[in-house]
Parts: C-alpha cells; structure tokens; sequence
C-alpha cells in the first residue's frame, strides 16, 4: 500500500463499519458508493460485496423459516426431550458456516437438522404423527416432520423459496464471475474455478459459494478504495472538479489583486495606504488556491457540510471528523493570511514611481 495512505488515527472508521452501516456522514457507506462511482472509477467490487451479503441474509432467512417449521412440527410430538426442543430453537442464530451446511444437506439427502427430529418421529404413532403434519386441514396427505422439512419451500407456506436461493447465486454468478460478465471482477483464476466449480457442477447456492471471493474483495477495498475514501473525507471536504474551479476563480482574483498593486505603484498613487486595500483579492486569490491544493474549504466547514459529489453536499454528523475540519480551516485560514500580508507588505514598501 502506498504510504500517503496510511493513516494513523483510531478514531476514524474502519471498512466493517463502514459497510455495516454503522457510521455517518461524510463517511457513510452512501458517501463510500458515490466516491467509488465518481472518484475512483471502480464501484464493481462494493457492488458484488453487497450482493453477496444480500445472498447471505436470503440464505439465513430461509433456514430460519425452515428451523422455525420443524420446531412447529416437533412440538406436537410428545417424544421430544426439553433440551432437544430447546437447541432446536436456538439453532435460528445461525453463522454462516451453519448456514451452508443447513443447505447443502438438506438439498443432498435432507439430512443435517432433519435427522435428529426423523428420528423421534419413528417413536411416536401414526395418527400422532399426521394430525402434528396435518394441521388444521384435515385433507392433506400425511408427511413425517423430516419430509415436511425438506419440502420445497413452497410447499411448506414459507416466505423464502429455495428456488430463489439458486436464483440468487446465479445472479451473482452470471454478473461479477464468468468471463465477460457486465461487472467482472478481478479475482484470481483459482477462486473463478472454484466458484465456477460450486455453482455448475455441485449445484451449490450456500453462502460459502462466494465466501473465499467476498473475502479477496473486502481486503483489496481495505487496501486501495477505502484509505482513499477515508483521506478525501477526513481531511478534504471538496470534489476534484469542484477544486479545480477554484483553481481557476484563485489565479484570477490573484491577478486582480497584483494588478491593482502595481497599477498604483506605477501611479505612485497617494496614500500609499490605499496599496493596503489590495490585501482583499490577494488573500481571495491565495486562499482558493489553496483550497484547491488541499481539496479543502473553510468556507464549507463554517456551514457544518461537506461535498459528496459536484454541487451536492450533506451535512457532517461524525463529530470526530468535524473536528478534524475545524482544525483543518484555521491552519488553512492562518497560513494564507500571512502569505497575503507578507505580499501585501512588499507592495506597500516598493517607493512609486509614476510612468
């Protein structure tokens, strides 16, 4: 990683709280999208992580849904222990390597939570077992609690197909993975196998299909994107378009400001105190300049906001990096105001001399 890009300061936000919403503006993750879309040019990688996420949270949904109907089915049989029924019910915080294994062997054999409950199925009695199946309705066919589990999803009433699974993980295979995809990310060959691998062959549409991916993907914006983000947030408050105006608007109040200086040197116009009223546009001049040096503006941070894109801004929430532009404005302030005097100084001590 590049040096200028480290920073060392532990209470600016990192990349996990960033994208677990758990920060405000300027370094928001909204903020975060818009710098990568407009900045560096390269939204591909926030785009596939936050897919990737929304896969995840589908996939813990439906296991959720599918624990919540064995539990269900389980508690109208009487052959079920207390701390069975009780990690039963836990079971719905799930991680994400419980997650994949929930849905692998179920869509393999319909094993995995599936066994333990057929299992003090086949102690209890038939018509035990299709009135807890059945229902309230007294016409559908009978199904032992490992069957209903492993039911489409469809078909056991829940929100969650896992149809929608498969669709899921195509998506993002088809869109960041396979060669030419509309947003093809830079991964490494081994992992595209891999995945490629899990979703063609295995039939696979866990969360561990794009764990290793999402994982390259987090450290490559922890190292290039993020720092960048972090930097033009924390201690600019401007867009590169927007300084380079005032670079523009700087040199040319400067040139005012000197020809004003000059014009009543070569005058030797009196008062030579009247030389001083060209410390307005000189400081102008100098202080644009700077902002565009630094991508800062004073101006803004008296306001309380900052530039998120050209001409749009949001208002500073996180106080540790309001006070970081406060800072920032009077050392900014400071130095142009004496760059200024000290030219105005000069000015004023040239003796005139009338063309």
């Amino acid at each position: 990683m590049d040096e200028k890009l480290i920073i060392n300061d532990p209470q600016l936000p990192t990349l996990d709280q960033v994208l677990s919403r758990k920060t405000t503006p300027p370094v928001c993750l909204y903020n975060y999208y818009l710098f990568l879309r407009d900045t560096h040019r390269s939204v591909e990688n926030l785009d596939f992580w936050l897919d990737v996420v929304a896969h995840e949270n589908l996939c813990k949904l439906y296991c959720k849904e599918l624990l919540h109907n064995l539990n269900e089915t389980q508690s109208h049989g009487s052959s079920l222990s207390p701390p069975e029924t009780y990690g039963t019910s836990n079971s719905c915080k799930l991680s994400l390597q419980e997650v994949s294994n929930e849905l692998r062997y179920s869509a393999i054999s319909g094993t995995s939570t599936e066994r333990r409950s057929s299992s003090n199925a086949k102690s209890e009695d038939l018509p035990d077992q299709a009135s807890s199946s059945i229902g309230t309705n007294p016409n559908a066919p009978y199904a032992k609690p490992r069957a209903a589990s492993s039911l489409p999803l469809h078909q056991t009433q829940t929100k969650v197909k896992r149809e929608d699974l498969r669709q899921s993980a195509e998506k993002i295979y088809y869109k960041y993975i396979v060669s030419g995809a509309e947003k093809e990310l830079i991964l490494p060959e081994m992992i595209k196998y891999r995945i490629s691998h899990m979703i063609e062959v295995d039939q696979r549409d866990d969360p561990e299909v794009f764990l290793e991916a999402k994982l390259f993907v987090f450290d490559y914006m922890a190292q290039d994107s993020f720092p960048r983000f972090i930097r033009a947030r924390a201690y600019s408050n401007l867009v590169a378009l927007h300084a380079m105006f005032r670079l523009v608007l700087g040199l040319f109040i400067l040139f005012i400001g000197f020809t004003v200086e000059f014009t009543l040197i070569f005058l030797d116009y009196q008062p030579r105190l009247t030389r001083l009223w060209g410390f307005i546009p000189i400081w102008v001049g100098t202080l644009n300049i700077y902002v565009h040096q630094k991508r800062f503006s004073p101006l803004l941070t008296i306001l309380g906001i900052s530039e998120k894109s050209l001409l749009h801004f949001n208002r500073i929430k996180d106080s540790h990096i309001r006070h970081l532009h406060v800072v920032q404005a009077i050392r900014i302030v400071c130095l142009t105001l004496v760059i200024s005097t000290a030219v105005v100084g000069i000015f004023y001590a040239i003796p005139g001399c009338r063309l």
